[in-house]
């Protein structure tokens, strides 16, 4: 497991998104996906 993602506390059985700020809404084809996300992540919040 990287270790910088134990030391934020996720477990190994977890999976993780690291999505590059730069690359959200530049273009058409990542707009949809990158909402998508969003609402799932708020979602996974509740």
């Amino acid at each position: 497991m990287n270790p910088i993602l134990a030391h934020l506390g996720f477990r190994p059985e977890e999976r993780v998104i690291i999505i590059h700020a730069d690359d959200l809404s530049m273009c058409q084809a990542t707009i949809l996906p990158s909402q998508n996300f969003s609402c799932w992540f708020r979602q996974r919040q509740r």
